[in-house]
């Protein structure tokens, strides 16, 4: 119990420092373009083991599109560096058979002309539920009356 306690925590600072951070990182080093990096996942709601799309863009700081490379940190692992090419990447990534929130962190280094960056993303994965409707609730929202005006088109 104490360790959930403690991973709730981590995930909560996680999610904070995250926000303060903007979901992206720019970075600069003397000589290199910056780099923001952006990590995405389609779609963000995934159940546990199902196969989803992570899209990675890198843009510099002066609108280009770099090349480099990028790795993914996901569940205290990271993958193998991943050539990026034009700054865009899609890769498909399988999601953990836990549910619950899950941070994904995209690294990128660039190469002699880009800096590193780091972006993050927020993956839920969970077993979707059917919302509960009342019928009788529903049904006597459906009996409101409307009051509707119409206006004349054209001369009087």
């Amino acid at each position: 119990m104490r360790d959930r306690a403690l991973r709730s925590i981590f995930a909560v600072i996680l999610i904070f420092m995250a926000g303060v951070l903007g979901f992206m990182s720019p970075t600069s080093a003397a000589g290199l373009i910056s780099t923001t990096t952006k990590v995405e996942a389609r779609p963000s709601l995934v159940v546990p083991g199902e196969t989803f799309r992570l899209l990675i863009d890198v843009m510099g700081n002066d609108r280009s599109s770099p090349n480099g490379e990028y790795r993914i940190h996901s569940r205290g692992a990271a993958s193998d560096w991943k050539p990026i090419v034009n700054g865009h990447d899609e890769i498909d990534f399988v999601a953990p058979n836990v549910e619950g929130m899950h941070f994904i962190e995209a690294e990128f280094r660039g190469d002699p002309t880009y800096g590193a960056s780091w972006g993050y993303f927020e993956q839920f994965v969970g077993t979707p539920v059917a919302p509960e409707i009342d019928a009788a609730a529903f049904a006597t929202e459906l009996r409101q009356s409307i009051m509707i005006s119409v206006d004349r088109l054209g001369p009087g």
